[in-house]
């Protein structure tokens, strides 16, 4: 017999955004082909759903983000980077578990 167990896993990160990139013009654009944003928050959701699925090598929309203040650890490549976009992670992730 199979026991179920449930997981569940939180991690904290901490979106830096430059307000001047953010703008109408930018606001506009990336609502017509990616989805409605209206404000910082709006992006900042974005960009965290968009790291936790695919982690940080590249944002749809956004491109490169800059990853506790540097390039990433792991890109060899000397692409550009989005430095209006710093993702503070302390790759710490938190793991509870209790049986169903």
């Amino acid at each position: 017999m199979m026991k179920k167990i449930k997981a569940e896993i939180t991690k904290e990160i901490v979106i830096e955004l430059d307000e001047n990139f953010f703008d109408e013009k930018f606001n506009e654009h990336y609502s017509r082909y990616f989805s409605d944003v209206d404000e910082l928050e709006d992006h900042a959701k974005n960009i965290a759903h968009q790291y936790n699925l695919f982690g940080h090598t590249y944002l749809e929309g956004y491109g490169k983000p800059l990853v506790n203040g540097g390039k990433h650890w792991n890109d060899s490549e000397d692409g550009n980077y989005n430095k209006a976009i710093n993702i503070i992670d302390d790759e710490y992730t938190h793991i509870w578990t209790c049986e169903l």
